[in-house]
């Protein structure tokens, strides 16, 4: 893995973690306290492990959509600058692959243009 790869997934499963996770449905607000749950595993390992694999399952379909939609989008698209310059190389678009799938299926596509 790169390091634009390890970041994009990281920065994934963090937005993930702040923004889904602590927002409470029922009350319609952002909280902290069911983030701080999930960290510090006080309302028990079920929940944590349920709350932790829908995080997982959402970065996960995040990610597998953003390197089809980078797959299929001009060089422009993914050369925009910052930190997701990386993504309009072969070697980014690929790193996302290796990311994606640890080197399997998706790696082996050819995403350079």
């Amino acid at each position: 893995m790169t390091a634009c790869g390890d970041a994009i997934t990281a920065s994934t499963v963090a937005a993930y973690l702040a923004l889904y996770t602590g927002y409470d449905a029922a009350k319609k607000e952002y909280t902290t306290s069911k983030i701080v749950q999930v960290l510090t595993m006080s309302a028990g390992w079920r929940f944590t492990v349920s709350e932790l694999n829908k995080i997982f399952a959402l970065a996960g379909l995040t990610l597998v959509s953003a390197s089809l939609a980078l797959k299929q989008a001009p060089e422009s698209w993914t050369s925009v600058g910052g930190s997701l310059a990386c993504l309009g190389s072969a070697e980014g678009k690929a790193a996302l692959a290796r990311v994606l799938c640890g080197g399997t299926t998706l790696a082996r596509l050819d995403f350079a243009r």
